[in-house]
């Protein structure tokens, strides 16, 4: 089988659905480390070199687990979110669902909730424990010809943390479609943006709220109370805004290089 380096954990065909013209290529992002704005493409952002890579008995590199996400996940959700892009009123229940396992699986995927998972998997292991996984991990680096290197507990635990991913996407996936989704528009000239980590949540009491940008003119909120319906179309924008700008860790995505409350981008830098 073919092996890729670029891991997208930011999928393709949903950064098209942020590009000028809509559904095409064209985008801006917005760098933290350079500090403005730059034009790219969907393929060229929201990647990380074998990020989903995990090596067989014989050392040899797979990608099963980016396949298992191309074939299962993204390319059955790609036309239901090229849908939710125009008319999300038009969704099934099924078709609902289906954006509920993607959302999870956007919100778990990515690199920081990937690291974040290991590094909790071993600060919960007592010593003797996690001196028994280092063994563990030396024979394995024997057995498949590699050195053992500081980076080898982290691919010998890839194919749980994989297995990690798809249960918590499934938890979430459950939770979402028994809540009430709003769909709230905007225009494309006050934008919705995305970002590497576009799904934000939020819980004050009993409320618990998600939201996700969908397209530079839809995003969702699904709570599990009810939303109200008479809302201010421009406060909404900036809200839901502010709240993809909350978990961005590295860029922002726009179809131009300005947005509603593009002011907080100063503020985003330093953090």
């Amino acid at each position: 089988m073919p092996k890729s380096r670029r891991h997208h954990y930011i999928a393709e065909f949903y950064l098209r659905n942020f590009a000028e013209p809509m559904f095409g290529k064209n985008l801006f992002v917005y760098k933290r480390e350079i500090h403005e704005w730059a034009p790219i493409t969907p393929k060229g952002i929201g990647w990380f070199p074998h990020l989903y890579t995990m090596f067989d008995d014989s050392g040899e590199r797979t990608d099963y687990f980016e396949k298992f996400l191309a074939d299962y996940i993204e390319t059955p959700i790609a036309p239901i979110m090229k849908k939710a892009a125009t008319i999300p009123e038009k969704l099934t229940d099924i078709e609902r669902e289906k954006i509920a396992m993607f959302i999870g699986i956007t919100a778990a995927r990515v690199p920081s909730v990937v690291n974040n998972i290991l590094d909790e998997r071993f600060d919960e292991l007592p010593v003797d424990e996690l001196a028994e996984l280092e063994d563990l991990v030396k024979v394995w680096c024997g057995i498949t010809g590699h050195n053992y290197t500081t980076q080898s507990k982290n691919e010998f635990m890839k194919p749980s943390v994989f297995g990690a991913i798809l249960i918590w996407a499934a938890s979430l996936k459950e939770r979402l479609k028994k809540w009430n989704w709003t769909f709230n528009r905007t225009t494309r000239n006050q934008p919705f943006i995305t970002s590497d980590s576009p799904v934000f949540a939020q819980e004050e009491g009993n409320i618990k709220l998600v939201t996700f940008p969908i397209s530079s003119e839809i995003a969702v909120v699904i709570c599990n109370t009810k939303v109200r319906n008479n809302r201010d179309t421009e406060n909404d924008v900036i809200a839901m805004n502010r709240g993809t700008m909350e978990g961005a860790k590295e860029f922002i995505i726009c179809h131009m290089n300005s947005f509603p409350c593009d002011t907080f981008l100063k503020e985003w830098d330093n953090r």
